[in-house]
Order: structure tokens, then C-alpha cells, then sequence
């Protein structure tokens, strides 16, 4: 790539990956063989690339953007299925059906186009209707409906004849979620407040006015019952679905706009983390609402928040230099253990997939494995020459990967500490890390401009 990197994905079967730019092209790197270098093929387009999208069964790339078109290739054979030539201005989103058959696409022109995958048909004329330029289209998770909204309604329309389902809804939307159950859709609005609809009538089911100023986020639990929103306001929240009440009493404020919100598989616990220097947790405990807490004890801003698998344990890394774990067993005050009181800054951590490992790093040249029981001291990892900004471990949690400003990756033993292998090719310094979901490759992102795919067992880039 010769300009900006905007997305960079895995297929599912962790074959192939495929980067999107702004200089146009969309490049796939295909392995033929475990032991063998792959292919590097690219897909050029001949506008900036906003959009990519890959199917769930792995089969279909999609892509789309300033020139008014969207592009399926086969993501094996990485060769333009179907170019579709139906919309008049940007492509602002891209999304596949659950069945991988179709994929919805949004403009800037105000039509969202329900498109055939294997065929390269519209399986409906365009959806007409909206007033400005449509910001997201989803489809519900049956596949059969389409959600879409401009800022000023959002429309729910059958995906298969593309007609609505019932007549638009008025609601200034600016962000979408169905309910897993697709009975409803919550709606995060431009003057802060949050709507739940009935998907069948279109009626206001509930209505959340907390947030004061446009909902950027929500990301509902995976039963439906809860939801958690972010908003321009410095505030986040958590919201209960079947009581249709602000579930956690008073927001969460910071002194600026709140950076991220988590929440936890088991739906117990909500974190935040902002740049005001606190770590905030909210929690609920036998289905009653308490108020948050406040987590203090760092004292400057904080990096990353990250729960540990089980959903107990929180990790933050601060560049006060510490890094802390807090356990949430206990809902009064949950029990926090520094794990170091340096004074460098703690830029990545990361927590390994079985649960028996942290790895933390900095402005330092060393990486340090802890035990996330005991929070004791494993092992510092030292080869790298300059400071460690990414790490991410295997899916089996026998090796971690870290990259750094000398320009390296470098594959580590968890256990033993030993350096299996140390990547050369970037030619600045290293800013993520991402390893494939079966673990043979993991791929490196560079300020070069440059996204280099590896083999992890000869650790060799491809």
C-alpha cells in the first residue's frame, strides 16, 4: 500500500487476509500452502476504498466508495465477480446477510440497494425514500429485514421484495442494533436520546433521555436483556431492556468523550476508561441495579482496559506506569493489585485466551508475562531495542507476538521466555498486531504504510 490503511480482516477460515486503502486497491494475501509462500493479489479500484466487507462463509470479498460502485470479488480466486453500478454517490456501507447470499449497501445518494451475491442482481430496485444520506443499513439476524437511517427516520424494510415493512419511524438516528430476537431496534439519536421500537408496528416502545448530546455507540449483550451507550456528553451508560429503565442510576461522567465501553460475557460488569485518569466499573449483582464505581488509584491517563476471559478480573495499563488489576467479586469495593509501580508507560496489554497469562509493555524494550492469578512476575522478554507498542497472543496461549519502534516482531514462548523468531522487513516502527484465528499466521501494520502476513510456525513473512 502507498497510502493510509483503513481496514485490515482475517476470512474466517484464516487463509487469506484483505486490506482496504485510500490508494485504491484492495490487496488479499493468499497462502497456498502451510509451508509455502502465498500469493499477493491486488484488486484495484479506481476511487478511494470506504468500505470493505467479507461474507461469513468466507467466499465473498465486497468493496465500495468514491466511485459510486460496489465490487464483489471471490475471495479465493480473487478475481471481480460482479461490479453493480446503482447508486450516484459514495458508498458509505457494507453488509453481508447472515446466509452470506446478499449484502445491503448505504449511500450518500439516500438509497440503500439489497444486491444478489452470486448473481450480481438487485434483488430489489433501490429503497427510496430517505431524506439525506443513509449513515448504516443492517440486516436483522434472520436475514429478512433491513434496518437504514439518515438522521432524520429510519426505515424497516422486507429484504427480499424491498418494500417496507411498516411505515418509516421518526426518529433523528445516527446508530442501529437489533435485539438478537429481531423484535425490536434500539436507536441511538442525534439529541442524545436512545429509542426502542417495535420492529412489527413501528411504535416507541421505551425511551432513554439521559445522554445530552448525539449516541455514538451501543452494543447490546448477547440475550437481549441489557444494552451499553456511549455518547458525545462524556457520559457512558447501561440500560436494562426489559424493565425499559437507565439501569446503573447515575451516569458515568469524564472530563472528555468517553473512549470505550466493555462489557463483560456474563453482562455483570460494565468498564470504562477515558482520558480524565480514571478507571470506572459499573456493576449488577442479583439483577439489582447499583450505582457505579469509581475506581481510582491511577494518576495519569489511562491506555487500555481489558477483561481477563472469565469476566472477574479487569486489567488497565496507565502511563503513570502501573498496571493494575482489579477483581470484582466483591460489588461494595472491588480488591486492586498493582502489578508495578515503574515509572514508564504502560502502552499494550493483553490477556491470553486460557486466562493464565497477562503480557504488559511500554517505552521500554521489554515485554513481562504475568501470572493473572497470582499477579506475579513470569518472566521479562528481552531482544527487543527500542519500545514495545503491540501484543497479541495465540489462540492457544502457548506464544505471544510483540512488536516495537526498532521495526521488529519478535514470537515468544509464553512458558519459557525463550525468542522463537524475530521478523525483519518493516521500515518503521510497529503499530498492531493481529494474529489469525487458527493460529498458523499473524500479520504486523507499520507506520511504513505496509501490512506484512507471517507464518507462525517458521516465522517467515509471506
Amino acid at each position: 500500500h502507498t497510502r493510509a490503511i483503513r481496514s485490515v480482516a482475517f476470512l474466517p477460515d484464516g487463509k487469506q487476509v484483505v486490506s482496504g486503502s485510500e490508494d485504491r486497491s484492495i490487496r488479499a494475501w493468499k497462502v497456498e500452502d502451510g509451508d509455502e509462500a502465498g500469493r499477493v493479489t491486488v484488486m484495484k479500484e479506481e476511487g478511494v476504498v470506504v468500505a470493505v466487507a467479507v461474507s461469513s462463509d468466507g467466499q465473498w470479498i465486497a468493496s465500495g466508495g468514491e466511485m459510486k460502485t460496489i465490487t464483489i470479488w471471490n475471495a479465493k480466486a480473487h478475481g471481480k465477480v460482479v461490479e453493480w453500478s446503482g447508486h450516484t454517490n459514495w458508498v458509505e456501507s457494507l453488509a453481508f446477510s447472515p446466509d452470506s447470499a446478499r449484502v445491503v449497501s448505504g449511500s450518500l445518494d439516500k438509497t440503500v440497494i439489497v444486491w444478489s451475491t452470486t448473481t450480481g442482481e438487485r434483488v430489489t430496485d433501490p429503497l427510496r425514500g430517505h431524506f439525506f444520506g443513509v449513515w448504516c443499513a443492517k440486516f436483522s439476524s434472520d436475514g429478512n429485514r433491513v434496518a437504514s437511517c439518515d438522521g432524520f427516520d429510519l426505515r424497516i424494510w422486507d429484504s427480499h421484495i424491498g418494500e417496507l415493512t411498516i411505515p418509516p419511524i421518526q426518529a433523528e438516528a445516527r446508530s442501529l442494533a437489533w435485539t438478537p430476537n429481531g423484535q425490536q431496534l434500539i436507536a441511538g439519536c442525534e439529541d442524545g436520546s436512545i429509542k426502542c421500537f417495535d420492529t412489527s408496528t413501528g411504535s416507541l416502545l421505551a425511551e432513554w433521555n439521559g445522554h445530552t448530546d448525539v449516541v455514538r455507540s451501543i452494543v447490546v449483550a448477547c440475550n437481549g436483556r441489557f444494552f451499553a451507550s456511549g455518547s458525545n456528553d462524556k457520559t457512558v451508560r447501561l440500560w436494562d431492556t426489559t424493565t425499559r429503565r437507565q439501569q446503573l442510576g447515575p451516569a458515568l461522567p469524564h472530563d472528555r468523550c468517553v473512549g470505550s465501553v466493555a462489557l463483560s460475557p456474563d453482562c455483570r460488569h460494565l468498564m470504562s476508561g477515558g482520558n480524565d485518569k480514571k478507571v470506572r466499573a459499573y456493576q449488577r449483582v442479583r439483577g439489582l441495579p447499583l450505582p457505579p464505581l469509581v475506581l481510582h488509584g491511577h494518576t495519569d491517563l489511562i491506555r487500555s482496559v481489558t477483561f481477563l476471559p472469565d469476566g472477574e478480573q479487569v486489567i488497565t495499563g496507565s502511563n503513570d506506569g502501573s498496571i493494575r488489576a482489579w477483581r470484582m467479586e466483591d460489588a461494595e469495593q472491588p480488591e486492586v493489585e498493582t502489578l508495578t509501580r515503574g515509572g514508564d508507560w504502560v502502552l499494550a496489554v493483553a490477556a491470553s485466551s486460557d486466562g493464565h497469562w497477562i503480557a504488559t509493555a511500554g517505552n521500554t524494550d521489554i515485554v513481562t508475562i504475568w501470572n493473572a492469578t497470582t499477579h506475579e512476575e513470569v518472566v521479562a522478554l528481552e531482544g527487543h531495542t527500542n519500545w514495545v507498542r503491540s501484543l497479541a497472543f495465540s489462540p492457544d496461549s502457548a506464544r505471544v507476538v510483540s512488536g516495537s519502534d526498532d521495526k521488529t516482531v519478535i514470537v515468544w514462548s509464553t512458558t519459557t521466555g525463550e525468542r522463537l523468531a524475530e521478523g525483519k522487513g518493516c521500515t518503521s516502527y510497529v503499530n498492531s498486531i493481529t494474529v489469525s484465528p487458527n493460529g498458523n499466521f499473524f500479520t504486523s501494520a507499520s507506520h511504513d504504510r505496509t501490512v506484512r502476513l507471517w507464518d507462525m510456525a517458521t516465522q517467515q513473512q509471506i
